[in-house]
């Protein structure tokens, strides 16, 4: 028999379970990471993109999250629009200070000759605190702010500080090579009340994807591919409305 996803054969037996836990997102004391935007690349043909998670009755609004999650583990999807939101915390009596960030190419290709764009509809918008761009490039990290207080600041010595009971939250935008795709790593060093601590998002076993881009404005005006959640299949320039489907 099969109980939330365990399964026993007789009695008195030992249970086997099969678990999938979320992706290897980096959680430290004050500070989380993960992918935001919902628009990738599958380096293969339309007729071979593989089925995402199945979603739940009620969450289709909601599903891009889990679609972060999916792409991240897949070694054939690339994120086009690579923007990954730092989520920032301090406890009653805690001091956070971000002081450094490193976007490591691993490996770099070229675009096979036959991909796919696709997109998750629903896909919620980003409203940070800070702006920050890290160029693989030049090796050049900057930050702003979100009001306008400054523009363009050098990561390091410029930084992003947290009092007691703060919350804040950053984009991190990656520039690269146009049209390349990279795999790398990405990792942010932060004291919390004078200790050093760094969180890494992937390693070279698994490192993140994406999609090089110079920093110009993206032009996403081509032909996408959508999951249809009602009839469970691809679909060509698909644009699902909430509650029609």
């Amino acid at each position: 028999m099969t109980i939330d996803g365990c399964w026993a054969d007789g009695h008195h037996n030992d249970i086997e379970c099969t678990i999938t836990g979320p992706p290897d997102y980096p959680i430290m004391a004050g500070v989380e990471m993960e992918f935001t935007f919902a628009r990738f690349l599958f380096a293969g043909p339309p007729e071979k993109l593989p089925t995402p998670p199945e979603i739940p009755p009620g969450q289709e609004l909601g599903h891009c999250d889990d679609w972060h999650d999916w792409v991240v583990r897949r070694t054939d999807m690339y994120v086009i629009w690579p923007t990954v939101l730092m989520e920032m915390d301090t406890g009653i009596i805690d001091v956070l200070k971000v002081d450094d960030i490193e976007l490591t190419p691993i490996r770099r290709y070229e675009a096979p000759e036959e991909w796919t764009d696709i997109e998750c509809q629903f896909g919620a918008g980003l409203n940070p605190g800070y702006w920050i761009s890290a160029d693989t490039r030049n090796n050049e990290v900057t930050v702003s702010d979100q009001d306008g207080e400054f523009s363009g600041m050098a990561m390091p010595p410029a930084s992003i500080t947290l009092q007691e009971g703060q919350s804040q939250n950053a984009a991190i935008s990656f520039i690269s090579h146009s049209g390349m795709l990279y795999e790398g790593t990405l990792s942010v060093t932060a004291e919390v009340n004078g200790v050093e601590d760094i969180a890494a998002f992937g390693s070279q076993e698994m490192p993140i994807r994406w999609v090089g881009r110079d920093g110009t404005e993206t032009d996403l005006s081509g032909d996408t591919y959508t999951w249809d959640v009602k009839e469970k299949e691809w679909k060509e320039n698909f644009r699902p409305i909430p509650g029609l489907q």
